[in-house]
């Protein structure tokens, strides 16, 4: 059965339902339904989408951009295309008075098997944007993580895991010390399939201020208490730090 709303389609199989966004679903790849695998959430404003791998950028598409959309430190940006996919989800104001900011371009992908991509919190806004997405909010990161309500420490399950087989567990403290592609840590995974989410980079959530953006769930080197679905690290955000990344999300009442 096949039910068509205004805003949802719902599938019914069996006893259950499996919910996907309309028109939110990914049409790049040939135009086949979320051909790069995001995952349906179920967050604090209903369902989302998140992408199943931290971001990487597909080859040879689009120019990095500057590092900072906002030179002059008001709170607005400067690329209206990044504003408008992250107004009702981050907040984010256009600012017509920033001069001379080259605009990212480049185009965010999630695939298994590629380095994640090491970008300011700008930088991954706009990457994400171009690939017709938007940054996650850390209400719905932290829903993925904690698998939809169960609410666990590690996005695994309860308890830290003992990381002590690299190629397996999180990339965190002890297993790696340089950024490992993305899927690699085999157990390192949601029940819904999100990988990831501990470990190996840290990923840009919410923008706060000119000064302060924060990412979320530490990164190799990073001690077990800080690489939980709980841990947060803010940054500024116009800088580029060593393993830290982003994902991207879509839907879930923020476009």
């Amino acid at each position: 059965m096949r039910i068509t709303c205004a805003l949802w389609v719902c599938w019914s199989v069996g006893c259950g339902q499996t919910l996907y966004v309309e028109g939110l679903t990914a049409t790049d790849g040939g135009g086949s339904p979320n051909p790069s695998g995001m995952v349906e959430i179920m967050g604090p404003n209903g369902p989302f989408l998140i992408d199943r791998y931290e971001a990487s950028l597909r080859p040879g598409q689009g120019i990095l951009g500057a590092e900072d959309q906002d030179r002059d430190d008001d709170g607005r940006w400067a690329d209206p295309a990044v504003v408008a996919a992250h107004q009702d989800s981050h907040g984010l104001v256009a600012d017509d008075d920033e001069v001379q900011v080259e605009l990212t371009t480049v185009v965010a992908q999630s695939v298994a098997g590629e380095l994640p991509a090491e970008l300011s919190y700008y930088q991954a806004a706009g990457a994400c944007a171009a690939a017709g997405k938007r940054l996650c909010r850390a209400a719905e990161w932290l829903a993925a993580c904690q698998n939809q309500g169960e609410v666990t420490r590690y996005p695994y399950g309860p308890r830290f895991d003992g990381a002590d087989q690299a190629g397996a567990d999180c990339w965190v403290e002890g297993l790696a010390e340089l950024v490992q592609p993305t899927g690699t840590a085999t157990a390192c995974v949601t029940q819904a399939g999100v990988y990831d989410l501990s470990g190996n980079v840290e990923e840009w959530v919410d923008y706060l201020d000119p000064n302060q953006a924060v990412a979320r769930g530490g990164a190799t080197l990073s001690a077990p208490d800080n690489a939980t679905c709980g841990s947060s690290n803010p940054h500024q955000p116009q800088g580029q730090y060593v393993r830290t990344g982003f994902r991207c999300c879509r839907g879930g009442g923020g476009q």
